[in-house]
C-alpha cells in the first residue's frame, strides 16, 4: 500500500458499501474485496482506524438502522424490520437488540410511541428518547439526518 491516505479511501469504501447493503451477507471477505485488500490486511486496518472489528461495525449498523426503522416506519412489523436489516430471523434480532439497547424490539417501539405522536404533531426537527440505558437523539443537521446515541454507565 503506498500511503495512508489511499488505505483510509479504500476502508471508506468498503464502510459505505457496508452501510448501503445491510440487508445482504456481509463477511470480512466481501468487504476486503471491495476495499481491494487483504481480508488480514482490510481488518487489521480497520480496526485500528475505527477501533472495532468490522463485523462489530456490520452488527452495529444493522442494529442502529433498525432502531431508527422502528421509531420511523411504525406500520411496518418487527419481523420485517428484522430481514430488512439483514437480521436471519425475529429471534437473533430481538437478541441483538436487547444486547445492545437493553429492551426488546416491541418495547422500545411502544414506549416511544406518545414521544413521536407528539413530534409528528409539532412537526419537530428535533427527537429525544430516553431510556434508562441508553439516550437516542434524532436530529437534522445541514440537511442530513443523524441518530445520535449516548450509552449510560
Amino acid at each position: 500500500m503506498r500511503n495512508s491516505a489511499e488505505q483510509q479511501h479504500r476502508v471508506n469504501r468498503a464502510m459505505n458499501f457496508a452501510r448501503a447493503n445491510l440487508s445482504t451477507d456481509l463477511n470480512l471477505t466481501t468487504l476486503a474485496d471491495v476495499a481491494c485488500l487483504s481480508k488480514h490486511h482490510f481488518a487489521r486496518v480497520f480496526e485500528t482506524r475505527f477501533q472495532e472489528t468490522p463485523s462489530k461495525f456490520v452488527s452495529r449498523a444493522r442494529l442502529e438502522l433498525a432502531a431508527r426503522k422502528l421509531v420511523f416506519m411504525r406500520n411496518t412489523s418487527i419481523t420485517q424490520i428484522a430481514l430488512e436489516c439483514g437480521f436471519s430471523g425475529s429471534d437473533t434480532f430481538s437478541r441483538s437488540f436487547r444486547a445492545r439497547f437493553g429492551c426488546t424490539p416491541r418495547t422500545f417501539r411502544t414506549k416511544d410511541r406518545l414521544v413521536l405522536d407528539s413530534i409528528y404533531q409539532n412537526n419537530s426537527l428535533s427527537l429525544q428518547i430516553q431510556r434508562t440505558c441508553v439516550d437516542i437523539s434524532y436530529q437534522e443537521v445541514i440537511g442530513f439526518k443523524v441518530l445520535i446515541e449516548r450509552r449510560h454507565e
